[in-house]
This record gives structure tokens, C-alpha cells and sequence, in this order.
């Protein structure tokens, strides 16, 4: 091999809360429609984080995708989030975005940013109604390398 890492073509994944956008979804859902308080208790609870994403899920019944989105729009992009993923992109690595969130935001910023592909929950969602079921990729498993070989078939 020759070069640095970064001149040659790599996936490269970010995770979404904390990493590209300076806060998480969820604590900005939950204190814009009161539920932040049933947040906290699903958070403690003692059961696999798949359970406490299906019990998070039934608190966005409900709200709208808009309200969703309009509320992702009011987290700042964390700092150097866009500059480091467009000159990635001008490397041509593909980018993925892998969150415990939802659809609904990673493609959003998917759009956003450039990115190629998200992996993240996606929200049933009828008429622009969250409906509070959620769809899990691979139900998250307690592999964490799972997702890509999911996405190498």
C-alpha cells in the first residue's frame, strides 16, 4: 500500500447524535412534546437496547413527520461536519451514516451532507403519522459489524 489511508477509497461511517448534528434527536423530541421524563425511565431500564427502542418509539406516536424533521433542523450540525464530509466525498470515499435513531433523519441528512447510505431504525409512519411501531435493521444484534455484512451481498 501506498499513500496515506485517506487517498484511497474506504467506507467511512459516522454515527449521527453527537457526531454530525451537536445533540441527540430523541432528548430534543421528548423535551418538545413533554415525554422526557418516560424517556429517562426507558433509558434505565434494565432490558436490551432493542426493547428500549420499541418502547421509545410508542412516545413518537403520533407526531408528524414534519415535526419530526423541524426539529432535527433546529440542532446545529456539529462542528466541521460538513467540511470534513464534502472533502471525503471529494476523495471518493462512500459514506455511511449508522444511528440507534430513525430514517426519517439520517436521509435527511443523507440529503444534507452527501452521504451515500444510512442504517438507522426506520419509524412507521401512515398519513404523516408516526404510528409509534418501529422497523429495526437486523434487530440490531449484539454484533456491531453485522450491518456491513448485510450491506457486502
Amino acid at each position: 500500500m501506498t499513500g496515506s489511508w485517506l487517498s484511497q477509497k474506504r467506507i467511512i461511517a459516522f454515527d449521527m447524535d453527537g457526531t454530525l448534528i451537536a445533540d441527540r434527536l430523541i432528548f430534543r423530541l421528548a423535551d418538545r412534546f413533554g415525554f422526557k421524563g418516560k424517556l429517562e425511565d426507558i433509558m434505565a431500564m434494565g432490558v436490551p437496547e432493542y426493547e428500549k427502542t420499541r418502547h421509545i418509539a410508542r412516545l413518537l406516536k403520533g407526531i408528524t413527520t414534519s415535526e419530526l424533521l423541524y426539529t432535527l433542523e433546529q440542532i446545529p450540525l456539529s462542528t466541521g461536519a460538513e467540511s470534513v464530509t464534502r472533502q471525503l466525498k471529494e476523495r471518493g470515499h462512500f459514506l455511511v451514516i449508522i444511528s440507534d435513531s430513525y430514517t426519517l433523519a439520517t436521509e435527511h441528512l443523507k440529503a444534507k451532507l452527501g452521504f451515500d447510505r444510512t442504517v438507522a431504525n426506520r419509524l412507521v409512519v401512515i398519513d404523516g403519522k408516526i404510528t409509534g411501531e418501529v422497523e429495526m435493521p437486523l434487530n440490531w444484534s449484539d454484533k456491531d459489524s453485522d450491518w456491513l455484512l448485510f450491506y457486502r451481498r
